[in-house]
């Protein structure tokens, strides 16, 4: 299933680079149950950043994998980091600053697994490096697409046999194109998670608005959660003089499928993604995808194939205008789109993956 390298007799499984995934049958914070034998104790501690939102794409992701475990049997807690304990199971942190701050208050770096983001590669790393080499002792890190290790390589060359590549998985039984859809205006463009600065969400009302001057009557659909309240402030202000533009502050994990079915186009223009949850979920859902040509999207959509990649605002145009044409286009954007996740990212996979690190921390001197 993947190559490792070992480090303090402690192994991290670097997995296949690929397309990977978000999207967990709903459990709320705390246990996770999703049928079959479950151990007395916990596996794993799944740590999230304090500031998550419900729905966030951390809480998405560590209930996705929380979900895949109790299908093999285990069972993991989901906790924010201020309730998580420094003693008992090994800690997963879903965020690589979360893990500093684990760190910080005593945790036992041979106890811990990190998932590093793309926030934390593509932003915080640039900006402060020093901040993260606190990690220097965890044995098992892990990014989610190959271009995310190779920019920590860059800047720690010594961490090469503990930064490990573990893709996500995404459920494709919730996720695909048959079933109820939502009520949507179309052509309909969706963008998802939009609700602060790095998602260009205010930028995104400005390149739909350019689709409709090239003559394609679209809407644009931004949903939260509005993680920066002056960020969604300014987005619904833009919604009240845009008849076109719609923004929905809440939407529960479990509607989410609804949302992609009905979508012509699902939209990422963000500064940074390690990889993109929604457009994971878009395209397990048959959706065509119109994305940023960014590391983290490159890794997941092969460009004219399973999606579009968009360098400016002119490429997003042309190729929105494009498409919102063309429903036989978006169709087989889809169609591939599908076939690319359920081939390459299985969640049941990513927590085999993990079971592996959780199993070599636990055995830890």
């Amino acid at each position: 299933m993947g190559t490792g390298g070992e480090r303090d007799g402690r192994a991290c499984l670097v997995g296949t680079p690929g397309d990977p995934g978000g999207g967990p049958a709903p459990v709320g914070r705390g246990s996770a149950d999703a049928g079959g034998e479950r151990d007395a104790a916990a596996v794993a501690v799944l740590v999230i950043p304090d500031d998550t939102p419900e729905f966030g794409g951390n809480w998405v992701s560590a209930h996705r994998v929380a979900r895949a475990l109790a299908l093999e049997g285990r069972r993991a807690e989901v906790v924010p980091a201020a309730a998580a304990p420094l003693a008992g199971p090994v800690l997963h942190a879903f965020n690589a600053n979360t893990a500093v701050k684990l760190l910080e208050r005593g945790a036992d770096p041979g106890r811990l697994v990190v998932t590093w983001t793309g926030t934390d590669v593509w932003t915080d790393l640039v900006r402060d490096p020093a901040r993260f080499a606190v990690l220097d002792p965890v044995p098992c890190q892990t990014v989610l697409e190959p271009g995310a290790r190779r920019a920590i390589l860059a800047r720690y060359p010594a961490w090469a046999d503990r930064v490990a590549v573990v893709p996500p998985g995404v459920d494709t039984r919730r996720f695909g194109p048959r079933g109820p859809r939502e009520a949507l205006a179309q052509p309909a463009c969706l963008l998802v998670g939009g609700g602060r600065p790095v998602k260009r969400s205010l930028e995104a009302v400005d390149l739909v608005a350019a689709v409709r001057e090239a003559g394609v009557p679209a809407e644009l659909v931004v949903l939260g959660p509005p993680r920066d309240p002056a960020y969604w402030a300014a987005l619904e202000a833009a919604a009240a003089v845009r008849p076109w533009l719609r923004t929905v502050p809440v939407v529960p994990f479990e509607a989410m499928p609804r949302w992609y079915r009905a979508a012509a186009l699902v939209v990422n223009n963000s500064l940074v993604e390690g990889v993109s949850n929604a457009l994971l979920e878009a395209m397990a859902s048959g959706c065509a995808v119109l994305a940023h040509d960014i590391p983290g999207n490159r890794a997941l959509v092969a460009d004219g194939r399973t999606g579009v990649l968009f360098r400016d605002a002119a490429a997003f145009v042309a190729a929105a205008v494009r498409l919102l044409q063309d429903p036989a286009a978006r169709q087989a954007l889809g169609r591939r789109a599908r076939a690319s996740v359920r081939r390459r990212f299985d969640a049941r996979r990513e927590a085999d993956r993990f079971l592996a690190l959780y199993a070599r921390a636990r055995t830890a001197p």
